[in-house]
This record gives structure tokens, sequence and C-alpha cells, in this order.
């Protein structure tokens, strides 16, 4: 399972800490592997490599290599991701933004 985490204020950091602390247990015990494949603050985000480690996500920190925020760009190298590793993906909002809100149609489609 890829998840793209769009918000990584204070919710957004406690929901990758809780996938990364808990990664081996869910795929051990529901065979589910659960990889951030991107996380995007309101003026920035990352792409993560697939199948790589995110040792600078634990403790809340933000990884090298980030850019201009694009929403539908985030949400296609989540997608891509899933596809490589036959996967499924998921984009989770954890804003009071309107803008990620205007793209869930889109995104549930895909």
């Amino acid at each position: 399972l890829h998840v793209g985490v769009v918000g990584y204020g204070l919710v957004g950091k406690e929901l990758v800490g809780q996938i990364l602390a808990n990664g081996a247990r869910l795929e051990e015990e529901l065979g589910v592997r659960v990889e951030v494949s991107a996380v995007a603050r309101s003026k920035t985000m990352v792409l993560l490599p697939t199948g790589a480690p995110t040792p600078a996500l634990r403790g809340g920190g933000w990884p090298s290599g980030e850019m201009a925020a694009d929403l539908p760009r985030l949400a296609e190298h989540v997608l891509a991701a899933a596809a490589v590793t036959g996967g499924r993906a998921i984009i989770v909002d954890n804003t009071a933004s309107d803008e990620p809100a205007e793209l869930y149609e889109s995104w549930l489609a895909a």
C-alpha cells in the first residue's frame, strides 16, 4: 500500500510516524506492506523513491529533494509506485484546505 500524505504538520507527522513504527507488524500480521511514497506541505513536497527506506521521516523530519507542491503530480507518483509493485495507492489529506478536496474525485477515479 503506497501512501501519499498531504498535510505534513502535526497530524501528518504522527500518521507517518505510526506507519513507520508499525510497518513490520502490519506486514507480518496482515500481509500488507505500507510505504510512504510522498509527503506534502502547503508549499513543498517530496516524492520518495519506491522501496527505499525513509529514515529522514522518522521523528517528523523532512527528506531532501523537495520541490514545489503539485498535488496532481504527487498523486501520479503514488499511483506509479503502486503500479511498479503491484500494490494499491491511497492519498491521505490532513489539511483544512479546499485545494486537496477539489482533487478527491479524480483521485478516487484513479
